[in-house]
């Protein structure tokens, strides 16, 4: 739990940061940075959901309609409920080609990424980690995003991280997210 409010203060400090430094160059550019949290659900019945961070960092030139990220996302803990004290928590990197519809930097618009991640997942026991595995894989998304001017997008959106090493069948962990960017 601290790591995630360590987390969500950095992200906040960086986002204020940067929103500075995109009004004071009075203009908005190819580079965007941005946070999300959401919920997380592994592909187990004995799973619980979790709360992911993702803090990502792009680029696309303003008449492009392809781009590219790469991101820090921790997917959370999530709780074993058919083990006492037991918990799985999946984190890492994950860089993306990512299509943005063309009207997207205008207005609502739609996005689709597909990208790899690596991720390392922790098993831990009464919040001590007891094992870490490392695997990566495949991910996919999707979603929208709302432009409020030049300088500021929300977007909301699902992603898919493809058979996520967790110490059993190598699930896929599923995320819905929202978050704001800003663009500079």
């Amino acid at each position: 739990m601290k790591l995630l409010k360590l987390s969500l203060v950095l992200g906040l400090v960086t986002f204020l940061g940067f929103s500075n430094l995109v009004l004071a160059a009075g203009q908005g550019g190819p580079f965007y940075v941005g946070a999300m949290v959401g919920n997380a659900s592994y592909d187990y019945g004995d799973v619980n959901n979790s709360t992911p961070t993702q803090f990502y960092f792009g680029y696309r030139k303003p008449d492009s309609i392809f781009g590219f990220e790469a991101a820090y996302v921790d997917l959370g803990d999530a709780d074993v409920t058919s083990l006492s004290g037991v918990s799985l928590r999946a984190h890492g990197y994950n860089i993306s080609g990512v299509y943005h519809s063309p009207n997207s930097r205008a207005s609502l618009g739609f996005m689709l990424k597909a990208g790899f991640y690596s991720f390392d997942t922790d098993l831990k026991v009464a919040g001590m980690t007891i094992l870490t595995s490392s695997g990566s894989g495949l991910s996919l998304g999707g979603g929208v995003d709302y432009a409020m001017n030049q300088y500021l997008s929300f977007r909301a959106e699902l992603q898919g991280f493809v058979g996520v090493k967790d110490f059993a069948n190598n699930s896929s962990v599923f995320s819905g997210n929202i978050g704001v960017e800003v663009h500079f």
